[in-house]
């Protein structure tokens, strides 16, 4: 490597890591560095949820330019001399201005999701979250991944995030939600007409399960909730589908 580059390459790194380290020494970065990691993971789980969207990752792409415009000049000055803002009567202060746009983050994370995105405004949530947090096996809900990250399982897919921003298939296929006879519970989010069960209605993923051996697992919390826990039975599989196997040879 040529001298110029190597000094080059040497400048770059040490510019890296001072910036790195004059960030977490700093009082603002507690602020920068919480919102951070309180909307990445909250912007991800929202966007793929059945009805999210692209837009609900606005939350951690704000956090993430905040993050490395700290880093810059001007708004180093800025919160360093508290640069005063002044519309007619009104005047703030620039640091006051970056910390309080940092803050309405999350607002816009607690007022916007409450009702519909997170929890789909549905108290069985916590009630599903409660039941797969006691088992081991193997889960599955790729209409909603939060209920089994929320549970201390692996996130599995997402129909969102999967289809939503590719493109959906013009033809939905039977093993559009996976392979069932690969997981022993399986969560379903929607009930009859309800768009929370889309792409597939809410008769033709029960009957999809069914075929597959499982059956509806009868939870009181969950009664008028839009969430359903299914449980599979091998045997009862087994049957079904040498049902299935001798009505398809006639």
């Amino acid at each position: 490597m040529p001298h110029a580059q190597w000094i080059e390459r040497r400048r770059g790194q040490c510019v890296a890591r001072n910036g790195f380290s004059r960030l977490i020494s700093a009082g603002y970065s507690r602020w920068l560095l919480s919102a951070l990691l309180v909307a990445v993971p909250c912007s991800l789980l929202t966007a793929s949820k059945q009805g999210g969207m692209m837009n609900c990752l606005l939350p951690a792409v704000v956090s993430g330019i905040a993050v490395f415009l700290y880093w810059s000049r001007p708004l180093e000055r800025i919160l360093q001399r508290s640069l005063t803002l002044r519309i007619g009567r009104f005047s703030c202060s620039g640091s006051g201005l970056v910390t309080g746009a940092l803050l309405a983050e999350f607002l816009v994370l607690v007022l916007g999701n409450a009702r519909s995105d997170v929890t789909f405004g549905d108290r069985g949530f916590s009630s599903v979250v409660d039941q797969l947090s006691r088992t081991s096996l193997s889960v599955a809900c790729p209409q909603d991944p939060g209920v089994l990250v929320m549970s201390g399982h692996p996130a599995g897919r997402s129909l969102i995030l999967e289809f939503d921003a590719a493109r959906w298939p013009e033809q939905f296929p039977r093993d559009l939600l996976g392979d069932p006879d690969e997981v022993d519970v399986f969560v379903t989010v929607g009930r009859q007409d309800d768009w929370r069960s889309w792409p597939l209605t809410a008769g033709d993923l029960s009957g999809l399960l069914r075929s597959h051996g499982f059956q509806p697992v009868p939870v009181p919390e969950l009664i008028d909730s839009v969430y359903q826990l299914w449980r599979r039975t091998p045997a009862l599989a087994r049957h079904d589908r040498q049902t299935t196997e001798a009505q398809q040879q006639r």
